[in-house]
């Protein structure tokens, strides 16, 4: 008796120690999914779109409407970057996707693998992909549904426990949508399939829970974050899109090897969840749960592997979350067999991101519970600490940006909206926000018609760049017409120029032809100032089945320029139906300001040609060109440092001296200088080169002057700014040479003919003339 009763009283602290454990570990995954230490606002393009986001939803922004982006309203739960108008709405929505992924994970492990519950932190702690946690409530909701309806499940026994959790799962199912657009597809199906399940057990109430909680958090998370309810069909027609273009646009490749390591674990992890665990529930059941399983690692492969880089860490992720769940259906070596191969496919891809071994283990252990206990301590003891850290990475934005005073509203392109909130200007941006995810003809329309219109920025901050070696100018490739056309260039801010709207509306574009042309052709672009192309290229059956899939190999645009360059930049098809700007090319500021100025740097496209393959698109194209006006700026010029003739020049310069001096033109008008042809300019010329009095007797000039002779008439002389050249001082090995270089543009107004170019260098009063002589056709 006392034995017995021993027994029994020693099953009963284990129970109690278990289901502590149990609660502690569903405690700590709660924790850790809480943004407790929030990131701050940082310099930086990629830093933007964060700050970008809680700015618009504190600003009562229109999701789907006035702000169009990858996330919703609830984003910062995602991002973890603090703002004091969205903290508590980000903690609150981070909770209820906390509070989900616990009781889901609750509903498929207990009562008999309570163990999973304490190995969940650590899985989060390791894994820390945030795509992969937050999309699991919606498959632990078709794996609760299939839980509680198997038949050693008393449907009575701890009912209104498990009525709760179902509560739980289902709110956290429905905020996911406003978390982030791309996953409502997981939230709406993984849903469905949980009700299905439910109904077909005859399990109506609950079904019908699931439905009303899904729905309710959906709505209380919209109106909570300050969106009107009549907005909220807009936020989801904007979603598609945004979703659907993504793979053509991001696609990044890397290391097949990951690839295929993920895709072997995946496979052996679906095909054990079918014979384990879905087959033996019948056809319909087991199947409709193992679509749910095989739709959560198929979303997660696609946001991991679409854009292999550090994105990867999801899709490995997913299968370790993914392997915890089924293990609780399974016998417990089954299940740890999930658990090991869930394992192995997540630190192959990890390796493939990031170096990592075993050893990293435990230090990612600790820094989770570090974090949570400092975040604790900050939170609840010093709560004002963030405002204070908010205020100082302000300050550090302000420090990195000095930005001039703007009347009216601004916008940045690209991307970099951080520096102006900062400064606190008053923000009129686009409704998508970041350039590069303009990448639907409908969101790039969407977002010129805003420059165009009455709400456009009186003044924008203007960078030439783009992410993934992209032609900058198809970001927002129908906005740029109107940047060029509708404002003037003001200052340089770099790595920004400032630009003010001048006028109203832009004119539009004149057509210049249109031609039909095949892949790998070479198309001959009509010669204009400026010249817009759009391309009609559509995708063949297997490439729409591959995007839907997986991803397209990459398309390339080869550009020819005047210059006789060629080089070869990422093309992304959709971004360009709408028309981009193709020549001349911009890939600089001053590039920029060259065109604006009315310069030629050699940078106008004669040809180009589409690299793609056939098997995924198909051959035939459609090119349109339009030739856009364009006023000349003087402040591009200045800024461009376009030297004007001198309005005096020494007596030595007019009459050199005969003996000769030392020097080269490396290049003008942006290509190799050759005396066998003349060098076509418009405007103004940019030559670079070097010029010394005697280089091998280390005698340097004082100034470097360029002279252009017309066949009849009077030359004009420029005094060019002279530059260092360590190269020319090694070569003859003559360090005290000093500046021997030029890198000058040459104002060319009020000139037209054929003129010869030489250079005189002037020293001590006296001045040589360099023997080589160079053409140059004005036009």
């Amino acid at each position: 008796m006392n034995t017995a009763a021993a027994v029994a009283g020693a099953r009963a602290r284990g129970h109690a120690v278990a289901v502590a454990a149990a609660a502690l570990g569903a405690l700590a995954a709660v924790l850790w999914m809480l943004p407790l230490i929030p990131s701050m606002p940082a310099p930086g393009s990629e830093a933007s779109w964060p700050y970008t986001l809680n700015e618009a939803v504190a600003r009562r922004l229109a999701f789907g409407r006035d702000f169009v982006f990858t996330f919703g309203p609830l984003g910062s739960a995602y991002t973890q970057l603090y703002h004091p108008a969205t903290d508590a709405l980000m903690l609150g929505s981070a909770a209820v996707l906390a509070l989900g992924l616990c009781a889901g994970f609750a509903l498929v492990a207990l009562p008999r693998r309570r163990a999973l519950l304490v190995a969940l932190p650590c899985v989060l702690a390791l894994t820390q992909a945030r795509d992969a946690i937050f999309m699991m409530p919606a498959l632990l909701l078709v794996l609760g549904a299939l839980r509680c309806t198997d038949a050693d499940v008393d449907a009575d026994r701890h009912g209104a426990a498990r009525a709760a959790a179902f509560v739980a799962v289902a709110a956290a199912a429905g905020v996911l949508p406003l978390v982030k657009g791309s996953f409502a597809v997981v939230a709406a199906v993984e849903t469905a399939i949980a009700v299905l399940l439910l109904i077909r057990a005859r399990r109506f109430a609950l079904a019908a829970l699931v439905v009303a909680a899904a729905a309710t958090a959906l709505v209380a998370g919209w109106c909570g974050a300050g969106q009107a309810l009549a907005d909220l069909p807009g936020f989801f027609a904007s979603i598609g899109p945004i979703v659907s273009g993504y793979t053509e646009a991001m696609a990044l490749a890397g290391p097949d090897a990951a690839t295929a390591a993920w895709l072997a674990a995946a496979a052996a992890l679906v095909a054990l969840a079918w014979l384990l665990v879905a087959r033996r529930r019948g056809r319909l059941r087991g199947g409709l749960a193992w679509a749910g399983i095989c739709l959560y690692l198929f979303v997660n492969f696609k946001a991991g592997f679409v854009r292999q880089d550090a994105h990867m860490l999801i899709a490995g992720s997913a299968l370790v979350l993914a392997a915890l769940a089924l293990a609780a259906f399974v016998p417990a070596r089954a299940g740890l067999g999930f658990l090991l191969l869930g394992a192995a496919g997540w630190i192959a891809t990890e390796r493939a991101s990031m170096p990592f071994g075993w050893r990293d283990v435990p230090a990612r252990l600790l820094g989770a519970a570090r974090v949570i206990g400092a975040g604790l301590e900050r939170r609840l003891a010093t709560p004002g600490v963030l405002a204070a850290e908010f205020a100082n990475a302000n300050a550090a934005l302000r420090g990195a940006l000095a930005l001039p005073a703007l009347d009216g509203g601004a916008d940045t392109y690209p991307a970099g909206q951080s520096y102006l909130f900062a400064h606190g200007v008053a923000w009129a941006g686009r409704p998508l926000p970041m350039s590069y995810a303009a990448y639907r003809p409908q969101l790039d329309a969407a977002n010129a018609a805003h420059l165009a219109g009455a709400a456009a920025p009186a003044h924008v901050l203007l960078s030439v760049e783009s992410i993934d070696a992209q032609l900058p100018t198809q970001e927002d490739a129908s906005s740029w017409p109107i940047l060029l056309t509708a404002y003037d260039v003001v200052e340089r801010v770099p790595p920004f120029l400032h630009l003010r709207r001048a006028r109203e509306r832009a004119p539009a574009p004149r057509a210049l032809g249109e031609v039909d042309a095949r892949l790998g052709a070479s198309v001959e672009v009509p010669a204009a100032a400026a010249v817009v192309a759009g391309v009609d290229m559509r995708p063949t059956p297997v490439g729409r089945l591959a995007l839907a899939a997986f991803r397209l190999p990459p398309v390339g645009i080869e550009l020819t320029l005047e210059s006789g360059r060629t080089l070869t930049l990422h093309y992304i098809p959709g971004m360009c139906r709408n028309g981009f700007l193709l020549s001349p090319l911009l890939l600089s500021a001053d590039d920029l300001l060259a065109l604006l100025a009315g310069v030629d740097v050699g940078t106008r496209v004669v040809r180009l040609r589409i690299v793609a393959d056939e098997t995924f698109w198909r051959p035939d194209l459609h090119v349109r060109f339009a030739a856009l006006a364009l006023d000349r700026h003087d402040a591009a010029r200045a800024l461009l440092g376009i030297d004007a003739p001198a309005a005096s020049v020494p007596d030595a310069i007019l009459a050199p001296g005969a003996e000769p001096a030392d020097c080269s033109v490396d290049a003008i008008g942006g290509g190799r200088a050759t005396p066998a042809r003349a060098s076509l300019a418009r405007g103004a010329v940019r030559i670079q080169g070097w010029a010394a009095p005697a280089a091998r007797a280390g005698l340097g000039p004082e100034e470097i002057w360029a002279v252009l002779t017309p066949r009849a008439g009077a030359p004009s002389y420029y005094r060019l700014r002279v530059t260092p050249r360590p190269d020319v001082d090694a070569f003859f090995a003559r360090p005290e040479l000093g500046a021997t270089g030029f890198d000058a543009r040459l104002d060319l107004r009020g000139l037209a003919g054929t003129y010869a170019l030489e250079l005189r260098t002037l020293r001590g009063g006296a001045a040589r003339r360099c023997t080589t002589s160079l053409s140059v056709a004005v036009e």
